[in-house]
C-alpha cells in the first residue's frame, strides 16, 4: 500500500466533539432550508451552508494537505468549489472525501458522481475513485 499518495488524517477527541457540533449546526441549517417556502431565502440558506462547510474545511485542514470534506454540501456548491480548486491547484493531486453514498437516497454519492463527470476527459487531468477507500475522489493535474 502506498501511503504517500493518500492523506493520513488523525484527530483527537476534541476534534471529534467539534465536528459533531458542527454537523449538528449544519443539520439544523438544512432543516430550516427545507422548511423555507420562499425560493430566494432557500437559495440563500443553501449558499450559507456551502460557505460554512468551505470555511470549516479551510480552518481545519492545512492547505498543504490538499484535502476537502464536502459532506452535507450541495452538489452545485461543491462543483463551484472544485472548479476553484482545479484552477488554482497547479500540478499535483487533491482529495475530496465525498463518501460513497451510504446515506444517499439511491445509495450513490451525487457529489462523487458530479466530480467524476466534471473532470473526466479534461486535458492534463485525471479523476478517479481511490482504490483503497471508495469514498475518496482523487483529482490529479499533470500540467
Amino acid at each position: 500500500m502506498d501511503f504517500k499518495s493518500r492523506p493520513m488524517i488523525v484527530f483527537n477527541l476534541k476534534h471529534k466533539e467539534e465536528k459533531k457540533k458542527f454537523h449538528e449546526t449544519i443539520k439544523k441549517m438544512h432543516e430550516r432550508k427545507n422548511k423555507e417556502v420562499d425560493h430566494f431565502k432557500r437559495q440563500q440558506l443553501k449558499e450559507d451552508i456551502d460557505n460554512k462547510i468551505v470555511n470549516w474545511n479551510q480552518n481545519l485542514y492545512p492547505k498543504s494537505w490538499k484535502y476537502f470534506d464536502p459532506h452535507f454540501m450541495s452538489e452545485e456548491g461543491l462543483a463551484m468549489y472544485a472548479e476553484v480548486v482545479y484552477n488554482t491547484m497547479g500540478v499535483g493531486s487533491f482529495t475530496f472525501n465525498t463518501g460513497c453514498g451510504n446515506h444517499s437516497p439511491n445509495g450513490v454519492s451525487a457529489n462523487q458522481m458530479r466530480l467524476l463527470k466534471m473532470f473526466k476527459g479534461r486535458p492534463g487531468c485525471t479523476v478517479r475513485i481511490d482504490k483503497y477507500n471508495i469514498g475518496l475522489v482523487i483529482l490529479e493535474r499533470r500540467y
